[in-house]
């Protein structure tokens, strides 16, 4: 076999010797070639055989046993538990990643949904799911650690990746989490706008205490005001996610004798409700009012003008859920501090956005 030099030889050696099992070379329980021997006829070192079968073994293709060698497996699966929802769930954003990156690496996943698990928790359960799966990607997140399927995730033993989760998961369930630094993401959103010309910078968020991407209610206001916002509280918009909730939000902001000159919205839904509103109300975008949305919604770039936002990126977290539970060493079984993946954001400047002369 010839490597070559645009993937890691750990991956193609791991992906050759998946081609022979899957294409019989290797039957199940037939014994491989030592890793020695492996080595030498790849011309790689001993470690990186050696971790090529480790990530085989996470997939179920092989089953490593002290003193007798390694020997092929028919391969376990991943199991993806999803809770799923409304357009507005992360769920239809990330899975895409999940299911392209699975494809890649050649991993079978299979679908369950949270209440199918609720319904059917118990040991039979539990010793089939360690039969039949590596590793859990499980849609969950704002975990209280009391939910019944997190008592049935730990009987299995098997590890569990939450690729959307909310800050402090990690701290209440033994899981995996990935998510962004949300406080810093959204303070990055304003930041745009104000740097932008915009210090009269209204929110538009939910009507529940911790409404502010991690900030609470004080915390917010003093970011705003020592950014140099005017008046924040003036600005300030909570209301229930409804069409009609939003556009009496809207329509009161609008009648404020102090006008805001931008919007940042706790989401990019919360963001197409408030444009429609603006429209009726003949507020033009970004005219009079520049809009930014939150969590990069694929649809935003169709709306009238673009709508720009700040960035998740959901597929990517998808697709990294999977090499994560792929490769559970460093984590599973880890404190709470080992178990998290902070993402990356990015700011989407579109044409729902201007620049203003702040003496405008």
């Amino acid at each position: 076999m010839n490597l070559t030099p645009d993937i890691s030889k750990k991956d193609q050696i791991a992906q050759y010797i998946r081609g022979r099992i899957r294409n019989n070379y290797y039957p199940a329980g037939k014994r491989l070639e030592s890793v020695r021997r492996l080595a030498d006829e790849f011309n790689v070192s001993l470690k990186i055989v050696t971790d090529a079968l480790a990530d085989l073994e996470m997939e179920g293709l092989v089953r490593r046993e002290a003193g007798r060698g390694v020997f092929a497996e028919q391969g376990r699966r991943l199991l993806f538990v999803f809770i799923g929802g409304d357009i507005e769930s992360p769920y239809h954003y990330y899975s895409p990643g999940v299911e392209e990156r699975a494809k890649e690496r050649r991993i079978q996943v299979d679908r369950l949904s949270l209440a199918f698990i609720r319904s059917n928790a118990g040991r039979n359960l539990a010793r089939q799911f360690r039969r039949d799966y590596f590793g859990i990607i499980f849609d969950g997140y704002y975990m209280r650690g009391d939910e019944p399927e997190v008592a049935f995730f730990r009987e299995t033993g098997l590890p569990v990746v939450l690729p959307h989760a909310l800050t402090g998961d990690n701290d209440t369930t033994p899981f995996m989490v990935i998510h962004p630094d949300f406080r810093k993401a959204f303070s990055d959103g304003i930041r745009c706008l104000y740097q932008h010309g915009h210090s009269k910078i209204a929110t538009l968020t939910f009507d529940v205490d911790d409404a502010f991407r991690g900030y609470t209610k004080e915390e917010y206001l003093t970011f705003l005001r020592e950014l140099g916002c005017e008046t924040p509280e003036a600005f300030l918009v909570q209301t229930r996610y409804a069409e009609n909730a939003i556009a009496a939000g809207i329509a009161g902001l609008m009648r404020k004798k102090e006008k805001t000159t931008a919007l940042i919205c706790v989401s990019d839904f919360f963001a197409m409700y408030a444009m429609k509103a603006m429209r009726r109300l003949e507020i033009r975008i970004p005219e009079d009012v520049s809009v930014m949305g939150f969590c990069g919604y694929p649809g935003g770039e169709a709306l009238e003008p673009p709508l720009s936002s700040v960035d998740m990126h959901y597929h990517d977290a998808g697709r990294l859920a999977v090499d994560t539970v792929c490769q559970p060493d460093s984590w599973f079984g880890k404190s709470a501090a080992d178990r998290v993946i902070i993402t990356p954001h990015t700011i989407i400047e579109r044409k729902s956005i201007r620049e203003l002369n702040r003496k405008d």
